[in-house]
């Protein structure tokens, strides 16, 4: 991973974010980003700053926000935040909290998620031209209702830096 904003288009993805992060990396970048989040926390709140931001989900009280926590332990990437980047451009990261047995366990847990939704698309290709954003959080909404057994996905970790607070996904769920 490499800060190299030469010329061209940037898209910037947060999971769930304010748009903060955005903006300082603009300022970095010194080029207009277009940021991609699943869903923006307190939309309208950079409005401000004029950023460019296109959230996935955009209803405050859906159940997308009631579970997000347990979605961004899923939705994750296999290295740890960065921290920052140095003077050439490298990315800095923050000292890796999971174990092995933790990014594991988000492995599995992404490979089923894509091939359950590779696996539906091949029986409904109807599906795949759909833009009708209520069906996938009705199934996303789901989760609040499943009775998740795997002791490996219960017991990781969420930790958030940005809110300084860690808490196990049983605890989110």
């Amino acid at each position: 991973q490499r800060l190299d904003p030469a010329s061209g288009n940037i898209a910037f993805f947060d999971f769930a974010a304010r748009g903060t992060v955005q903006m300082y990396i603009q300022r970095l970048a010194k080029q207009r980003l277009r940021g991609f989040y699943f869903l923006q926390m307190v939309p309208g709140s950079m409005r401000k700053y004029h950023l460019d931001i296109l959230p996935f989900y955009e209803k405050e009280h859906s159940g997308i926000f009631q579970c997000f926590y347990a979605l961004e332990t899923i939705v994750t990437a296999p290295h740890p935040p960065v921290l920052g980047f140095d003077a050439l451009g490298e990315a800095i990261y923050a000292p890796e909290t999971r174990g092995e047995r933790d990014l594991s366990c988000v492995r599995r847990v992404q490979e089923g998620i894509i091939d359950y939704f590779q696996t539906y698309q091949d029986l409904d290709p109807a599906w795949k031209a759909m833009e009708e954003k209520s069906l996938e959080e009705g199934m996303l909404c789901l989760l609040s209702k499943l009775e998740i057994r795997n002791e490996d996905f219960l017991s990781m970790r969420d930790d958030d830096p940005f809110f300084n607070r860690t808490a196990a996904v049983r605890e989110l769920l």
